[in-house]
């Protein structure tokens, strides 16, 4: 179900951490560690430079296009609690060697390695759903019927979409 922020008795009904990261143009990795008062870990369950097999028009990508595909968890440092998990697809012509290093070396979000570049970028939500957590229970770490809210968003360098993300909140987090 697409929540609408103005419109939806749904968007109201969530918890306040949830409302929070649904619309935050922030790092959530740094939000997260800041409402839940410890250090944020991500756990890069997948990092892939490939050619493209489905296209991803808000980015401009078409298939056969190569890209960097990333799948992480991020994960509470003391409690082990996975707060979110997150796929993301960069448009690798445009990301630099340096970064993917990073991103795969570093085990750091992508928000923290664009902020700590200094790299000016621009964020745009595209949606914002709630559904079952389905195939992304296991990494979760909850059941496939359990509900999650998910975000849609892409990020802007230098006028143009680079980066689109997904991230996947469980319901139950507040």
């Amino acid at each position: 179900m697409k929540l609408d922020f103005e419109h939806s008795a749904d968007f109201p009904g969530l918890s306040p951490i949830l409302r929070v990261l649904l619309v935050t143009d922030g790092t959530v990795t740094k939000t997260l560690e800041a409402y839940f008062g410890e250090a944020i870990e991500v756990d890069v369950l997948e990092h892939a430079e490939r050619t493209s097999d489905a296209p991803y028009p808000q980015i401009d990508v078409a298939v056969g296009d190569h890209i960097l595909h990333r799948y992480v968890r991020l994960i509470g440092r003391a409690t082990r609690t996975v707060y979110a998990v997150a796929e993301s697809v960069a448009v690798l012509e445009h990301i630099s060697q340096h970064m993917r290093r990073q991103l795969l070396e570093e085990h750091k979000g992508i928000g923290e390695l664009l902020r700590e570049g200094r790299l000016e970028t621009y964020r745009e939500l595209l949606t914002a759903n709630r559904t079952a957590a389905s195939r992304w229970a296991e990494p979760l770490q909850v059941a496939a019927t359990a509900s999650v809210v998910t975000r849609d968003y892409r990020i802007y360098q230098g006028g143009r979409a680079v980066l689109l993300i997904r991230e996947i909140f469980p319901e139950s987090l507040n």
